[in-house]
């Protein structure tokens, strides 16, 4: 029983965690965007 409710617990964080990742991946692909962007419109 514990070590069931343990590691559901496991995949919740590691879920939470991957879907972390995939939303600093997605944030740091639109600043490098904006940058580019701006880098463009300067010149």
């Amino acid at each position: 029983m514990i070590k069931c409710a343990f590691t559901s617990f496991l995949i919740s964080l590691s879920t939470t965690g991957y879907v972390a990742m995939i939303i600093i991946n997605i944030t740091r692909n639109i600043v490098i965007i904006f940058q580019i962007v701006n880098c463009s419109s300067l010149t």
